[in-house]
């Protein structure tokens, strides 16, 4: 029977001569509690009584699950599970364990159980790799037969060292119907043997294939508002995106901006209340008309002069900002241009493509064509061309605190200018260049990758794939594949095995003009040793309270401390440290809880917002300034065995050059 929360309702019962009535109530499959409730009324409706009792189902013989329901590939732990007696009697009782996907079998387990007692049990399994979710079902039965439970637990495994792209080129594909050439791939030093891939995705445009950005931004860990709508644009999510639209209210502050995290202690921010309003606009998705009308309001006092909660850099590229995604809404008027007090030369490339979109969006502006056509003529000075590869001569001068950096600026201005007439034949050549920029198969951060793929699909809107005919081969080691022209999209990809040495993928074509192709190398790359960049990173490990001294045990509290050396001022930065299986981060529950974390008080800047997941500890910093700072953290351990644990991390999120990371050894935690 399922596990509904009313397990009967009936509005009239009829009583017997005695005024008594016999109500049959079917249980559920719940064990727990429940509330019987009977009210009278008499015929005329002018007196009532009413009467309740409590009831309390249980079973002889329960399973309780307390295996962690996150561990990731490589750990060696134990899955706790409990047997409780709940009869009057003592029992003999066998459990047996089944897993789906049945990647190992465990022995029975008989234990006997005291009448009103309990028995832990627990079978050892080293986590595997390549699945992501493991099914337990385990069933017990007492000895005589007359008392059984059986339970079914779903426990997610994550890769300790994930594969990922590691380097990916865009190349043509024998030309003018001529053989192609060669691409060098090696392994990155350090990869895990037997993990990897070598993915060849073949196109028949210009439009640069999106696999690799989408794959970075599903596996993105960090989810401030930005981060998640960013997300929704490049997968093309409308459920993801309506979901956090939904959630729009919690995050507007009192003057209607909006905040990176739904916290009370967060102010609203002017640059994040832009991008949404923009890239919404560009992306085609719906706003809720009331957040949508709280915002517009906040961006046009932006735009006055009055309000402003971010204080630092030049407020005139805020204000272009907001000039910016008022356009883009349709809510911008031709009075609002004086209010920027800025020139198109004295812009930045990415205000500049911010300021290029508005001009043609700005209802009764007379001079809008020319002053758009100007601000064209001067980002056309920017664009330098490395090869085939696009740069700007200004790349330096990225307003990061406006989420702008070098790769969103070239991917805001190719969206900006796409189809112009002054740019017609640059379009392919910016697509190319901009395709080129891609690090690992993806642009530089999360706007940059929603831009990038706003502006790839205005692309392929614009320029028709061509036609592509003949066989395409390629060849890598000992492995060769072959399609023939034309091709439905599943089998415009394949997928080579990782050589373990440097080898030549040779792409050639055969009976007619080639494709495109971006060729990507996927490896698991463990971190071996520290990384600064512009951070330094420390970590320090005390245990707080222990069964036994010098031993991790299960049920033992230990504190983290984390030390960040900043070589440089940055808003919105991430420290990220993971947590060992089955541990619970301990903070703002009062009670014990506090009284444990006493003594853990940080140095220096403290976390904006916080997030204790099954996975990690992430403190954000709103604004981060150069110095040292130090944050900690307490956590219960509630898993037993080797536990890995990925890298800890710090980073600038629209910054991300600036970062470090150190290797983290694995946790061993015995059983208590």
């Amino acid at each position: 029977m399922p596990f509904q929360p009313v397990l009967l309702w009936r509005g009239k019962v009829p009583l017997d001569a005695q005024g008594a009535a016999r109500v049959d109530v079917p249980l559920s499959d719940a064990l727990t509690a429940f509330r019987l409730v009977a009210i009278a009324l008499d015929a005329k409706g002018q007196a009532f009584g009413m009467g309740e009792a409590s009831i309390r189902s249980a079973q002889d013989l329960s399973i309780f699950a307390g295996l962690p329901p996150l561990v990731r590939d490589g750990d060696v732990f134990s899955a706790g599970f409990t047997l409780r007696n709940g009869s009057a009697r003592a029992m003999t009782v066998t459990a047996s364990v089944e897993l789906s996907p049945r990647v190992a079998r465990g022995r029975d387990l008989t234990v006997e159980i005291p009448a009103g007692g309990a028995v832990p049990i627990a079978w050892n399994l080293t986590a595997p790799r390549g699945i992501d979710k493991l099914q337990w079902k385990v069933t017990a039965r007492d000895a005589s037969g007359k008392a059984s439970d059986a339970i079914t637990v779903a426990q997610d495994i994550a890769p300790a060292v994930p594969v990922e792209t590691w380097a990916a080129s865009l190349v043509r594909v024998g030309a003018d119907g001529s053989e192609g050439g060669s691409v060098s791939i090696a392994p990155p030093a350090g990869a895990l043997a037997g993990f990897g891939s070598v993915t060849v995705q073949l196109t028949d445009t210009l439009t640069p294939p999106l696999q690799g950005v989408r794959d970075y931004m599903a596996a993105y860990p960090y989810g401030c508002f930005e981060q998640r709508m960013s997300k929704a644009v490049v997968l093309g999510d409308s459920g993801m995106w309506n979901t956090l639209a939904g959630e729009m209210p919690v995050y507007l502050d009192g003057d209607g901006l909006l905040k990176y995290f739904p916290s009370d202690n967060l102010k609203g921010s002017e640059a994040l209340t832009a991008y949404v309003l923009s890239i919404a606009a560009e992306a085609g998705l719906p706003i809720p008309e009331g957040p949508r009308a709280r915002m517009i309001e906040a961006l046009k006092a932006v735009l006055d002069g009055r309000l402003r909660h971010e204080d630092y850099g030049d407020v005139r590229l805020q204000k272009v900002a907001a000039f910016a995604a008022l356009a883009r809404q349709g809510a911008a008027t031709s009075a609002m241009l004086g209010q920027i007090g800025m020139t198109p030369q004295d812009m930045p490339t990415s205000t500049l493509a911010d300021y290029i979109a508005a001009m043609g969006r700005v209802p009764g502006l007379a001079n809008g064509p020319q002053l758009r056509a100007a601000a064209e003529d001067v980002l056309k000075t920017r664009l330098v061309y490395e090869g085939t590869r696009i740069d700007l001569s200004d790349k330096a001068n990225s307003p990061w605190w406006l989420m702008a950096s070098g790769d969103e600026a070239v991917m805001k201005a190719l969206a900006a200018v796409l189809g112009r007439p002054g740019f017609v034949g640059e379009g392919p050549k910016m697509m190319v260049g901009a395709a080129l920029r891609q690090q690992r198969g993806r642009w530089d951060t999360t706007t940059a990758n929603a831009w990038g793929v706003v502006a790839a699909r205005r692309f392929a809107a614009l320029y028709p794939a061509s036609a592509v005919a003949g066989i395409t081969t390629g060849t890598l080691g000992g492995q060769s594949v072959s399609r023939a022209w034309p091709l439905p999209d599943p089998a415009r990809t394949f997928v080579f095995a990782l050589p373990s040495a440097p080898s030549p993928l040779t792409l050639g074509q055969t009976g007619g003009a080639g494709p495109w192709a971006m060729v990507q190398v996927k490896a698991a790359g463990p971190l071996r040793e520290a990384l600064s960049a512009g951070y330094t990173l420390a970590k320090k490990t005390e245990v707080v309270q222990a069964r036994t001294r010098g031993v991790l045990t299960r049920g033992d509290v230990v504190r983290v401390t984390l030390t960040v050396t900043a070589s440089a001022d940055r808003n919105w930065v991430v420290v990220a440290d993971p947590v060992p299986a089955g541990a619970t981060v301990i903070g703002a529950l009062g009670g014990q809880s506090e009284m444990l974390a006493e003594g853990g008080a940080g140095d220096g800047a403290q976390p904006s917002y916080v997030e204790r997941g099954r996975d990690a500890w992430r403190g954000y910093f709103a604004w981060l300034p150069r110095g040292t700072h130090v944050v900690s953290y307490t956590m219960r351990l509630n898993a037993a065995g080797r536990l890995q644990l990925p890298p800890s991390r710090v980073e600038a999120m629209y910054s991300p050059e600036i970062r470090a990371a150190v290797p983290n050894a694995p946790m061993v935690v015995a059983q208590r």
